[in-house]
C-alpha cells in the first residue's frame, strides 16, 4: 500500500485526507492519505528522509513550510521557481525528490469552476507567504497585471489600510490563515455596503449570522482551490490523469458531509 502525507504546522483540522482518501477509494487505489503535524521546521529533515527512502511515496507541504522545505528539494518544475514556494513532493524514478506548486492550478480551475469574472478588477491580496505568491502567478498567467499585496511586513501596503482602499470594483483573495469577513466587523461592513468580490482560501465555514449577511455572489471560499490542486497532486504521484476519473459532484458531496458532521 503506497503511503502520502500531508505536513504542516497544525493539521488537524485539514479536509486533504477525506478529499485523497475518498479519490482512493472509489478509483480502487491501494493507498492511504495522512494528515501529520511538524512542529519545527527542523523535523523537516525526516520528512524528506521518509520520502528519499521509499516509507512514504508523496506529501503535500501546507503552512508554514511551503518556501522554507526548498531548501531539502533536488529539483523545483518552473512554476515552483517562479512562484518561490512547493506544496507537493514526488520521488522521481532516479531517486530525486522532486518539488512541485500546484496550488496556482487549482485556483485557476476554482476561478473557471465558479465564473469569477476578472474583467476591470482590481486584485487585492492579503498575504506574503507561499499561498500568496501562487495566487500572483495564476492570475499573472491568466494575463492580469495589476495586483497589489496587503500584509503586515514592509512588502506591499500595510494590512491596517486595506479597509479604507476597498472599492466596488476590487476583487479581494485572502490567503492568510485569518478569516477577516466572519471576525472583522470593519471589513465585514466595507463588503456588504461596496461591490467587492472576495475570495478565502480558508475553506471554513461562516457563521449563520454572518453568512445571512453577505451576498453569496461576492464571496467565494477555497474549497475549489483544495479540491483540485489535491487532485493534480495525486496526477503528479501516479504520473497518469487519475483525476479525469473523478466525479466532483460525488467528492463535494462527500466534503459537505464531512464540514456538517
Amino acid at each position: 500500500m503506497k503511503i502520502f502525507n500531508l505536513i504542516g504546522k497544525d493539521t488537524k483540522d485539514s479536509l486533504s485526507p477525506y478529499i485523497h482518501n475518498f479519490v482512493f477509494n472509489v478509483l480502487s487505489i491501494k493507498a492511504r492519505y495522512e494528515a501529520v503535524s511538524i512542529v519545527s521546521s527542523a523535523d523537516l529533515d525526516a520528512v524528506i528522509n521518509r520520502l528519499r527512502s521509499g516509507e512514504i511515496n508523496g506529501v503535500n507541504v501546507t503552512n508554514p513550510y511551503k518556501i522554507k522545505i526548498i531548501q531539502d528539494i533536488d529539483f523545483l518544475d518552473s512554476p515552483s521557481k517562479d512562484i518561490g514556494a512547493v506544496n507537493c513532493l514526488d520521488l522521481n524514478d532516479i531517486n530525486k525528490i522532486c518539488g512541485y506548486n500546484t496550488d496556482w492550478i487549482g485556483f485557476q480551475r476554482m476561478f473557471a469552476s465558479l465564473k469569477i469574472k476578472l474583467k476591470n478588477k482590481k486584485i487585492k491580496i492579503i498575504g506574503y507567504g507561499g499561498a500568496a505568491h501562487a495566487v500572483k502567478y495564476a492570475l499573472t498567467d491568466m494575463g492580469v497585471s495589476e495586483i497589489s499585496f496587503y500584509n503586515r511586513k514592509k512588502n506591499g501596503f500595510n494590512i491596517l489600510e486595506l479597509p479604507e482602499t476597498l472599492n466596488d470594483e476590487d476583487l479581494v483573495i485572502n490567503a492568510t490563515p485569518y478569516h477577516f469577513i466572519e471576525k472583522d466587523s470593519v471589513i465585514l461592513g466595507k463588503f456588504k455596503t461596496k461591490k467587492l468580490v472576495w475570495v478565502d482560501l480558508l475553506y471554513t465555514k461562516l457563521s449563520t449570522d454572518k453568512k445571512n449577511k453577505i451576498d453569496k455572489n461576492r464571496y467565494f471560499n477555497g474549497l475549489d482551490m483544495l479540491i483540485h490542486q489535491a487532485l493534480e497532486s495525486i496526477d503528479i504521484w501516479f504520473r497518469k490523469k487519475l483525476s479525469e476519473n473523478v466525479d466532483l459532484n460525488d467528492l463535494k458531496l462527500h466534503l459537505k458531509e464531512v464540514i456538517d458532521a
